[in-house]
């Protein structure tokens, strides 16, 4: 136990000083960036090995991993040394704090905090690809889809789901999300813009998701919830 508390803050604090290596020279920011990203990874796969009895418990693996890999991106598409070290140093937090309990199930505080995240920082990273480098629509529809459907899945198998479950239900949330992507190419937003309207379904799906399959979901919070996101849009 003592060794892995020991291994997550070697990694966080590699994740905060990564993070900021952008700044002199790129190459080694992808460098340091893809080696820290497959030490964590490789880490959570040996220590989850000891608890997994079938498959599916390997899906905790998940949720770490796109949340690294979207909060690199999302820096390496920042200009501002200031935002970089805000996001490098909440980053390495979360990542730490969603390790303290890894493999077993975060707080729900926790568990939501590092999920809205990863969503929202994989739209900035795959919208800033798009600012960038102009991919053709399918293949930026491609990336949300293949980003967005093991997160849904790994949520929905932790909120309790039976397999077909997760597996129907993150089908239909990823082609939403393909949806809301391909209408967002029809306005002409910035693509932090685009970022943030993207986000706001995901937030209302795995938000209102949560509540419902813990049987705390009414009305009240529908609306609530629904115009929450919609002020911050």
């Amino acid at each position: 136990n003592r060794i892995w508390k020991a291994t997550n803050a070697i990694l966080a604090l590699a994740i905060f000083l990564g993070s900021l290596l952008i700044s002199g020279s790129f190459k080694k920011f992808v460098l340091l960036g893809l080696g820290t990203i497959f030490a964590f990874a490789l880490a959570n796969f040996f220590f989850i090995r000891k608890v997994a009895k079938s498959g599916l418990d390997y899906l905790p693996l998940v949720l770490p991993l796109i949340f690294l890999i979207s909060l690199f991106g999302t820096i390496a598409a920042t200009s501002s040394m200031t935002v970089r070290f805000f996001l490098a140093l909440v980053g390495a937090f979360l990542i730490f704090l969603y390790q303290k309990y890894f493999p077993h199930h975060a707080p729900l505080l926790v568990e939501e905090a590092i999920s809205l995240s990863a969503g929202f920082l994989a739209l900035i990273m795959i919208w800033s690809i798009n600012f960038f480098f102009t991919p053709a629509w399918w293949l930026l529809s491609l990336l949300i889809f293949i980003i967005f459907f093991p997160v849904f899945i790994q949520a929905f198998y932790k909120m309790g789901r039976p397999w077909l479950d997760c597996f129907l239900l993150s089908l239909v949330s990823g082609l939403i999300m393909v949806e809301i992507t391909w209408a967002t190419f029809f306005m002409p937003v910035y693509f932090l813009t685009a970022a943030v309207i993207g986000f706001a379904a995901f937030y209302l799906m795995y938000i209102l998701s949560s509540l419902y399959f813990a049987s705390r979901l009414s009305l009240k919070k529908v609306y609530f919830q629904t115009i929450l996101i919609f002020l911050v849009v």
